[in-house]
């Protein structure tokens, strides 16, 4: 079942339920008051009853000739105002009806009435009638106990009702009608910037490099998606574009080691007999040199792939002075050149294999242009660490590019590198939330180095 149809009918569910809700408090409402306005009529009239005594002599029980009813002094009541077209009257004595109902009520004994006034609904010739009895007192008949029943028929009410649940039927059909409509054209409105989102988002799967824009104009949540999904749509195409720069450089990069490789492959193939062993060996060394080059590259292309970021290695609080002395001792056995560590350092949160492989980056970077009798320095100031050397220093044109893949100075291009080694390093720093920077110093050469966030 598609979203339109699920918030459509949830939307209708939810007004029909309402609907009913309301209708059948309506109806519950209507029914207690209406025989509540019943049972209050019944005692203020039984008041009135109270107020008025019955003068039937006890011999002559049946005999209704005579003025029933006299007028206490303090009352001006009419026997009227007791028996109305809509209400029956009865009075018993001693359980004789000396007043019949029309018609007859059951009598209730004055035991049964001893504790005050009674309200029950009963039967009568298969009728519902309101009824109520209670005791009244005689001013000159004190022993003989007078019980008043006036009962009034509740089946209006019940017609009423019924008329009114009739009519509550129809009008809550109508309206879980109007509901279904209602929630139709609202789940419509709603889903239809997610359909047109969707419709865009499947053209984009056949093809990721167009620029088909979204709705990001959409109301609410939808618009937030919207934006969300264009914004990965911009890292995608912007990821995309660097994977195509990556490849095209990267096979400009293995071109030259390659076909100058293959060319001394094939001159000994070709000419070896006619060569000498100098000549030999010289191509030899120059093929293992270019064997070489080509796994350093593809080394570094590797690294360069891989999302640090993501790595199951978790980050862990890492010594900058213990890494800078242990790259240090290892590039000294190595190069030979005079490497220090000054400054110091504070704790900060990474990898300790890819803060290694930055640092050693750049520790490369400086020895392959420090003068063999200059030394090399790993400056550490907090989080931040920089090596400085004494070479000739970063054109200024170049030092916004330094940190890019395969980024090689015009000085640069006639010495070994592949041009990744500086590209790695943002790559790892990057990863680890921190920033690189280059500078050319002031007494001369260069500074390059990145700075971390402190451990917490």
């Amino acid at each position: 079942m598609s979203l339109r149809w699920r918030w459509a009918l949830s939307i209708t569910a939810v007004g029909t339920l309402a609907v009913v809700a309301t209708a059948a408090i309506g109806l519950l409402t209507t029914s207690r008051e209406l025989r509540a306005q019943v049972d209050r009529d019944l005692v203020t009239r039984f008041e009135l009853a109270s107020r008025v005594v019955p003068a039937t002599p006890l011999r002559r029980p049946f005999d209704t000739t005579r003025q029933p009813f006299e007028v206490a002094p303090e009352g001006d009541f009419d026997s009227r105002d007791l028996v109305d077209l809509d209400a029956v009257i009865q009075v018993t004595v001693a359980g004789i009806v000396v007043v019949p109902g029309d018609p007859e009520l059951p009598v209730r004994s004055h035991r049964e009435l001893a504790e005050g006034p009674r309200l029950e609904t009963v039967d009568i010739d298969g009728r519902s009638y309101r009824m109520i009895s209670g005791q009244v007192e005689h001013r000159r008949l004190e022993r003989l106990p007078r019980v008043v029943q006036l009962a009034i028929a509740v089946e209006d009410i019940d017609d009423a009702i019924a008329l009114l649940f009739r009519r509550l039927a129809v009008i809550g059909s109508g309206l879980t009608v109007v509901a279904g409509a209602v929630g139709w054209i609202l789940a419509r409105t709603a889903v239809r910037p997610i359909e047109d989102l969707t419709a865009v988002t499947d053209g984009l799967a056949a093809s990721i490099d167009r620029n088909d824009p979204l709705p990001v104009d959409a109301p609410g949540e939808v618009g937030r998606l919207a934006a969300s999904f264009d914004r990965m749509l911009t890292s995608l195409r912007a990821s995309r574009e660097q994977q195509r720069r990556l490849i095209a450089d990267a096979g400009h990069e293995f071109r030259t080691p390659l076909t100058a490789l293959r060319t001394n492959v094939e001159t000994l193939l070709r000419r070896g007999p006619e060569l000498t062993e100098d000549q030999r060996r010289e191509l030899l060394t120059a093929a293992l040199a270019e064997s070489s080059e080509l796994a350093e590259l593809a080394t570094e292309l590797v690294d360069l792939a891989s999302d640090a970021a993501l790595r199951d290695e978790p980050h862990l609080p890492v010594d900058l002075a213990d890494l800078a002395e242990t790259v240090a001792r290892r590039y000294v056995q190595r190069s030979g050149l005079a490497i220090g560590v000054t400054g110091v350092a504070s704790p900060v949160e990474g990898r300790w294999s890819d803060l290694e492989r930055a640092l050693s980056n750049l520790i490369d970077n400086a020895v392959k242009w420090s003068p063999a009798d200059e030394s090399i320095e790993i400056h550490l100031d907090g989080s931040t660490v920089s090596v400085r050397d004494r070479g000739p220093g970063i054109p200024e044109h170049d030092i916004p590019h330094v940190f890019e893949r395969f980024h090689r100075s015009l000085e640069a291009r006639s010495t070994p590198g592949s041009g990744l080694g500086l590209a790695i390093v943002e790559h790892v720093v990057t990863a680890h939330g921190g920033r690189v920077f280059a500078r050319n110093r002031d007494d001369g050469g260069a500074e390059v180095g990145f700075t971390l966030d402190r451990f917490s």
